[in-house]
């Protein structure tokens, strides 16, 4: 019999009774991260974008309006169907591609709008901090420059340092990536967590199945062998016919009867701990050689 993956005082009883509900939430987990729930939670930013449809309307007339809005609502559309353009384990080729076209929607987006389009980049950012975690702060901050200094230096918009710090959108950028890594970080140690609830009522019930299948094994055994032994006692100090021979009984028999559920005990006992076929390797119940004295022989074991 193998040993237990765990010892025993380190499963508790409480995981055993609970590792239903334990699979339960795990499979809501994965349900909650790859279903539409999310992305009607990637829905949710696209309330900011109402300050680029406003500085499209104060900045833009006529067919540049209209192209304004035309790529915005690209973008947003793009942006809400990114889970399904790139799935978990999407390579880095597919990934930078559809991330290079959201940079280019955002830069042809940004005459339009002026100041407000560098919104998008807080988009991107959220992407960027999703996809690389800390090694996206060089492209966090080359945005957050970018929407500080870029509406400084084109002079037909008129904008000054001050004008461009209220924007709030060169502050925003860097908080919503601290934000973001933040958040990253909590999705991973849940996950780690299911996996290891998980893990744990596996193991906790694995240990239950080696229990069961070593008590029924230490039961069968010495039910087998007590059968074994007194049918031999009994086979050699039962009656005697009158030629002075030993009467041929179900006594000779019972030892081989009780001998022969061995091969097939193993592995029912062995499937309640391994996959089908797992060895369950023990010995034969032993034949221990049983000679009665002459006085046991006449005395009171004879007779009873």
């Amino acid at each position: 019999m193998g040993e237990s993956p765990l010892p025993w005082t380190s499963v508790s009883d409480e995981v055993t009774r609970h590792a239903e509900a334990e699979a339960e939430w795990v499979a809501a987990q994965s349900r909650w991260t790859r279903s539409w729930w999310q992305a009607a939670m990637l829905g949710v930013p696209l309330v900011y974008l109402i300050f680029v449809v406003i500085s499209v309307r104060q900045n833009s007339y006529g067919t540049a309006a209209i192209a304004g809005y035309v790529l915005l609502a690209v973008f947003a559309a793009c942006w809400l169907i990114t889970p399904f353009v790139l799935p978990p384990g999407t390579g880095g080729r597919r990934f930078w591609a559809w991330y290079a076209f959201l940079v280019a929607l955002t830069a042809a987006e940004i005459p339009f709008a002026r100041a407000a389009g560098f919104v998008l980049c807080v988009f991107l950012t959220l992407l960027a901090v999703a996809r690389l975690g800390a090694r996206s702060a060089p492209i966090v901050a080359a945005m957050a420059l970018a929407a500080l200094l870029v509406p400084i230096a084109v002079g037909p918009w008129h904008v000054s340092l001050a004008k461009s710090f209220a924007d709030v959108t060169p502050v925003a950028i860097p908080v919503v990536a601290l934000a973001m890594l933040g958040v990253m970080q909590v999705v991973r140690a849940n996950r780690a967590l299911a996996e290891t609830r998980a893990e744990l009522a596996r193991l906790a019930a694995e240990n239950e199945r080696i229990r069961i299948a070593r008590d029924l094994h230490d039961l069968l055994g010495h039910s087998l062998t007590t059968i074994t032994v007194k049918a031999g006692l009994a086979r050699r100090l039962g009656p005697t016919n009158p030629a002075g021979r030993r009467s041929p009984r179900s006594g000779p028999r019972c030892p081989a009867t009780a001998r022969s559920p061995w091969p097939a005990s193993s592995p029912v006992a062995g499937s309640c701990c391994g996959p089908p076929g797992f060895p369950l390797t023990s010995p034969r119940p032993p034949r221990l050689p049983i000679r009665p004295t002459r006085s046991c022989s006449a005395g009171p074991c004879a007779r009873a």
